[in-house]
């Protein structure tokens, strides 16, 4: 069933891109989803790892953006088990923490960038998620008045 289900999703997967936002921080959360969403992405938010376990087990995302630091299961435990479900999933790390090389390469899944948060715009995240999914880049911008609120997930 687990595989019929599985083929159903990769079947019926259609349109923008899904990309699975992982970060504890609902503001951050928020910005980032509105920034990928205006560039043409379909976002979901876990804020814990446990959930953001769930949801790439449940999404099967194309591209997932994460925190390291991280309630329940961190983002190094996260990326060991996403090693032997998600192997090849494109990965965004976005910390705080300085991470070392030894780091970096422990959080290495797929294609994979790291970059720190206070140094990074969430407009180019958007344009490395758009590399690492081979897309053209955008320029696109959202006038709405509604925000956008990731699909909380769990």
């Amino acid at each position: 069933n687990d595989a019929l289900y599985s083929a159903l999703v990769d079947a019926l997967r259609v349109g923008a891109p899904r990309v699975l936002i992982i970060e504890d921080d609902a503001a951050t959360l928020q910005v980032l989803t509105t920034q990928l969403e205006v560039t043409g992405f379909t976002c979901d938010g876990a804020r814990d790892g446990a959930t953001a376990l769930a949801c790439v087990r449940e999404l099967r995302p194309d591209l997932i953006i994460m925190d390291v630091s991280l309630p329940n299961l961190d983002g190094f435990e996260l990326v060991e088990i996403f090693r032997s479900e998600a192997p090849t999933t494109p990965l965004i790390v976005f910390t705080a923490q300085d991470l070392t090389e030894r780091d970096r390469s422990r959080l290495t899944l797929g294609p994979t960038r790291h970059f720190t948060k206070g140094d990074t715009a969430p407009d180019r995240l958007a344009n490395a998620a758009q590399e690492l999914l081979g897309l053209a880049p955008t320029n696109a911008t959202n006038h709405s008045s509604a925000p956008s609120v990731p699909r909380p997930i769990g």
